[in-house]
C-alpha cells in the first residue's frame, strides 16, 4: 500500500516519514508492456516513435529536476517532477512514476536527504527504463522487418 493509504488504515506517521528518508526500489514492474502497447494500438513503428522521443526528453526532464534540487527551486522542482511523471505515465512506466510521486511528495526544503536520497531512486529507475524501453523498440523494430520480409 502507498504511504498514504497506510495511514488511512490506521499507520503510523513516522513509519511513513522513514519510507521517505530512506527509499527503496519501487514495486512495481518497469514497464506494464500490455498498457503500453496498448496506448500504440500495437503499432511497433509508433511504439519506436515514442521511444525515440521518449529517451532524449527524460533526461533534459532528469536534469532539470537535478538542477532544481541543486538550487533548491521548489518551483521548478515540482514542475519537472509532474512533467516527468506525466511522461512516465503515458508510457506505462510503473516503477519510474512510482519514485516519482514519491519524490513529488517530499518538501524540498523541508526534506532535502530523502529529495536527493529519493532522487537517486529515480535516477536508476529512469536508467532501468530507458533500458526497458530500447529493448521494447528493438523488438518491435524487428518485428515490423520480419513482417515484411
Amino acid at each position: 500500500p502507498k504511504p498514504a493509504d497506510r495511514a488511512h488504515a490506521g499507520g503510523d506517521f513516522e513509519a511513513d516519514d522513514a519510507e521517505q528518508r530512506e527509499p527503496s526500489a519501487p514495486r512495481g514492474p518497469i514497464v506494464d508492456r500490455d498498457s503500453l502497447l496498448e496506448r500504440v494500438n500495437h503499432d511497433d513503428a509508433l511504439l519506436k516513435e515514442v521511444v525515440d522521443m521518449f529517451l532524449p526528453e527524460c533526461g533534459k526532464r532528469m536534469t532539470a529536476v537535478r538542477e532544481a534540487i541543486a538550487a533548491r527551486n521548489s518551483a521548478d522542482f515540482g514542475r519537472s517532477l509532474h512533467t516527468l511523471g506525466g511522461m512516465f505515465r503515458s508510457l506505462s512506466a510503473v516503477s519510474a512514476l512510482q519514485a516519482a510521486e514519491v519524490m513529488r511528495a517530499l518538501d524540498l526544503a523541508q526534506q532535502p536527504d530523502a529529495v536527493s536520497a529519493t532522487y537517486a531512486l529515480l535516477e536508476r529507475e529512469a536508467e532501468a527504463l530507458e533500458a526497458e524501453l530500447v529493448g521494447l523498440a528493438a523488438d518491435a523494430g524487428a518485428a515490423a522487418r520480419s513482417a515484411t520480409i
